[in-house]
């Protein structure tokens, strides 16, 4: 009896697991993965030397990949988690970057985007440096008309780049007359500058002398040189300046037009009381 209720209990436990495994073949096979999503705002400017990174937010990605332009060198997308990270060396931009995130199911991308590398924001404690000086021609005759005078400097700044040059010639009287000096090719770490002044009829005649020039960059500093400084640089200071045939100079003559001073103004980096200069009154 003991037996029989054995093999019947052996052949119960059997056909349960066979039932089992009926029911279970027919079961609902499990169904596709949810297609990946992601999203996220990247940042889209750097500066030379500081660290980048961006990392999306995405769920059900099994990968991430960049799409678009293939990325410079210190530039490094994480294939798992979707991280863009690196440090530029060089200023650039970077364009059409597109982070994917992917599975079995399909794939989403965020829009292209650019990284802009700016320049590193070192400081510029260096002043501008003249390193030339030119003016033609060097003799005028004002007898009979105007005339005029052509300056032309060169100058280079540290990193900031230069915001202005400003040049003053004075007459034979003192009477000065300042302008500042326009780029005329170049840039402002290394241009060369022009301005041309115009000398009226019957200006004053004798030895005019370039007897200041001041150059600012555009983090403030300053540089001066007076005359002085220009001949030690071995630069020529003086033109001259006559009028009709007698060829006068050294100062104003019958019929020479006299210097009226209508306006003052200071030159930039000087101090209060040195750089006062007159301009002349026109015809």
């Amino acid at each position: 009896m003991k037996r029989n209720l054995k093999i019947v209990s052996t052949l119960t436990l059997s056909a349960l697991i066979i039932m089992s495994l009926y029911l279970f073949s027919f079961a609902d096979p499990p169904g596709p993965p949810a297609p990946p999503t992601i999203s996220g705002s990247p940042t889209t400017t750097v500066t030379v030397g500081t660290a980048y990174s961006f990392a999306p937010s995405s769920a059900n990605a099994t990968g991430f990949a960049n799409t678009g332009t293939i990325l410079p060198s210190w530039l490094t997308l994480n294939t798992t988690t979707g991280a863009l990270t690196g440090t530029p060396t060089t200023a650039g931009t970077v364009g059409n970057i597109i982070i994917t995130a992917s599975n079995a199911a399909g794939s989403m991308s965020l829009p292209a985007f650019t990284i802009t590398v700016a320049p590193s924001l070192s400081v510029d404690t260096t002043s501008p440096k003249l390193t030339a000086l030119s003016f033609t021609p060097t003799t005028l005759n004002v007898g009979t008309s105007g005339q005029s005078i052509i300056v032309k400097t060169s100058a280079t700044d540290d990193s900031s780049g230069i915001y202005n040059v400003s040049v003053n010639i004075t007459a034979p009287s003192g009477y000065g007359y300042s302008a500042v000096n326009i780029l005329q090719s170049g840039n402002n770490l290394n241009g060369n500058y022009q301005y041309t002044y115009s000398l009226p009829k019957n200006s004053e005649t004798g030895t005019w002398h370039v007897s200041f020039i001041s150059m600012t960059d555009n983090a403030g500093n300053t540089s001066s040189y007076w005359e002085n400084d220009l001949k030690s640089l071995g630069y020529s200071t003086t033109f001259q300046v006559s009028s009709g045939s007698s060829g006068t100079s050294g100062g104003n003559t019958s019929g020479t037009q006299v210097p009226v001073m209508d306006g003052i103004w200071m030159l930039p980096g000087v101090l209060a009381g040195l750089g006062l200069f007159a301009r002349r009154r026109k015809e």
